[in-house]
């Protein structure tokens, strides 16, 4: 009978071999305890080697015994340098001689805990000093270094259920609910609604279940905020949000309609994403938002931005934070009326405002800057960028670039070099003839980084004609402030990764609204269609296409695996994941 054998194909990428040469037993013996003597180093693989040597072994407890090493020479932090070693003590031919020849597993040389590799044990001292190996106290050891390329891997491609959701979605096969959002309509399947939205859930199969309309009605909603709500729902995706008004509008209602539905990731990353956009224009709107959707990040970067402003601009935010900008369309399941409810919030003059107790943006440093145009015509008449004195703030020299065409610029620019970047944002004002800053000409950047001679600032901070018609322009002479805040850190919030495979794992481990039933050496497993059909092909021919199985209400039998088997394919059409062995 023949034998089988099995074997495992490495690719060398690199190999050395060196000897290490004793000459002078006798004397190395005389080395102290745990100091090992080290051979010349050679080269492999475009790193540094060397066989380390230890008469009296490396511990105590083989103190009998001659340890040897083979030694990674250079300290590697990019990359993982693995190799493997085969050591032979070597006859007075130079041959290897078997009973002393020992082969270490492949291993990685470039962690700090494992640059040595070897055998601590590799022979006695009595035994080598009784052998014929040890002649004319010399002996030799050989070290084959064998360096190899990574090994053969199938590449497994990444997780592609959001893709087969939104194809779901976008195909419309096998919906069956509908909704009529602002004269549009959508329509959908209930089972993944109800899987991704604890709302839906109780709306479309529990005891607040919709009855058998042709359409759900959604009030106080857009269609463009509804359609990316359920591009979220089927695919984990969320669309990406500008700098425009009507953007970050987008982004407020999205946040609001995430709440509606419990769609807490979705929530989170708005909350996040509007942090970065809060100004002197949305800074009430953003308070309101937060506090009626308990968005506690974003109200600690709105108290946050406030108490970088000026008193004269807080108190005029504060005389408008209920006028007509409050009165916009926000939804929430608890707005049906369509207004955002009045909240009892007062912003506080920027002195008074104390810190928030956990707030992601911390002020490191502050500075006001007042930039006074006095001969505004001649400036014009020069039409050149001029430059204000250079301030300090924050340990950094600053100045301010003027420039007049059509429109009034003003930018911001740090003169320093540094090691890196200066996070900063800033308000630029312009100055009424008491000095206090005109709200409607108050512009505020986003957070930026700032670099040896970068600018941020505003390119139409006004029009020039607007100026010169202004009662802030007077005996030709007007100014403007810049408010500099030099924060550390930038507001964030703390997105949880995505739970879409933990929804549907739920969905799986409850059988709610499971459809069908497969027997599977004599076990029955309960699933849902609409899963099964939407994650392969097969299963969508043999559900829904062509080999559809009959509508009988037994099981769909599977002769041909094992119910373990059977179980963890089902565990990974609804995860994605495998079990764990």
């Amino acid at each position: 009978m023949a034998t089988t054998t099995t074997s495992t194909v490495t690719t060398i990428a690199a190999q050395a071999y060196h000897v290490l040469k004793i000459n002078g037993y006798s004397n190395t013996l005389k080395a102290g305890r745990h100091h090992p003597l080290s051979s010349c180093p050679f080269s492999a693989s475009g790193h540094t080697w060397h066989v380390s040597y230890y008469p009296h072994g490396c511990r105590d407890s083989n103190k009998d015994c001659i340890s040897i090493f083979l030694v990674l020479e250079d300290i590697v932090t990019e990359e993982d340098v693995m190799a493997k070693a085969t050591f032979s003590l070597l006859d007075r031919y130079g041959n290897p001689v078997p009973l002393y020849t020992y082969h270490t597993k492949l291993r990685n040389f470039s962690t700090s805990s494992g640059r040595a590799r070897g055998f601590e044990n590799f022979i006695r001292r009595d035994e080598l000093e009784r052998s014929e190996y040890l002649n004319d106290d010399y002996f030799a050891v050989a070290a084959h270094v064998i360096i190899p390329k990574e090994k053969p891997s199938v590449v497994v491609p990444p997780s592609n259920m959001h893709l087969h959701y939104g194809d779901l979605l976008v195909s419309k096969e096998g919906t069956d609910v509908k909704f009529l959002v602002s004269g549009e309509m959508f329509a959908a399947h209930r089972l993944v609604l109800a899987a991704r939205s604890p709302v839906f859930k109780a709306e479309l199969f529990g005891s607040t279940k919709k009855g058998t309309i042709d359409a759900i009605q959604i009030d106080n909603m857009e269609a463009r905020v509804f359609k990316a709500l359920l591009e979220f729902i089927y695919t984990d995706i969320w669309p990406e949000i500008g700098h425009g008004k009507d953007n970050i509008a987008m982004a407020q209602q999205l946040l609001a309609a995430a709440d509606r539905y419990g769609l807490h990731r979705l929530k989170f990353v708005y909350e996040d994403k509007l942090c970065n956009h809060i100004d002197t224009c949305s800074v009430s709107t953003m308070l309101v938002l937060a506090e009626k959707h308990h968005c506690c990040k974003l109200k600690e970067a709105c108290s946050t931005f406030l108490s970088s402003m000026s008193p004269p601009i807080v108190e005029d935010l504060n005389s408008s934070i209920f006028g007509s900008e409050l009165e916009k369309t926000v939804s929430s399941s608890e707005n049906h009326g369509s207004q955002i409810n009045r909240t009892d919030i007062r912003i506080q003059p920027a002195g008074d405002i104390p810190p928030p107790r956990s707030a992601s943006t911390i002020v490191a440093a502050r500075a006001n800057h007042v930039l006074k145009i006095d001969g505004y015509s001649s400036a014009l008449e020069a039409n050149c960028k001029l430059r204000s004195f250079p301030f300090s703030a924050g340990g950094h020299t600053w100045h301010i670039n003027y420039c007049c065409t059509d429109y009034i610029s003003f930018y911001l620019v740090l003169e320093d070099a540094v090691d890196e970047p200066v996070m900063g944002q800033v308000t630029f004002s312009l100055l009424d003839q008491d000095g206090k800053p005109v709200l409607s000409r108050t512009h505020t950047t986003r957070m930026f980084s700032f670099s040896l001679n970068s600018s941020f600032g505003f390119h139409k901070f006004i029009r020039r004609k607007d100026l010169e018609q202004s009662e802030h322009l007077k005996d030709d002479c007007f100014a403007v402030s810049v408010h500099l805040v030099i924060t550390k850190g930038a507001p964030s919030v703390k997105v949880p990764p995505s739970n879409l495979h933990s929804h549907y794992g739920d969905l799986l481990s409850s059988k709610q609204g499971a459809d069908v039933e497969f027997m599977v050496r004599g076990e029955i497993f309960a699933a849902h269609r609409l899963v099964l059909a939407a994650r392969s092909p097969v299963f969508k021919a043999e559900l829904f296409g062509p080999l559809k199985e009959g509508t009988t209400t037994d099981a769909i039998q599977i002769d041909d695996m094992d119910a373990q088997v059977f179980e963890a394919l089902l565990i990974f059409i609804y995860t994605d994941t495998l079990p764990k062995q």
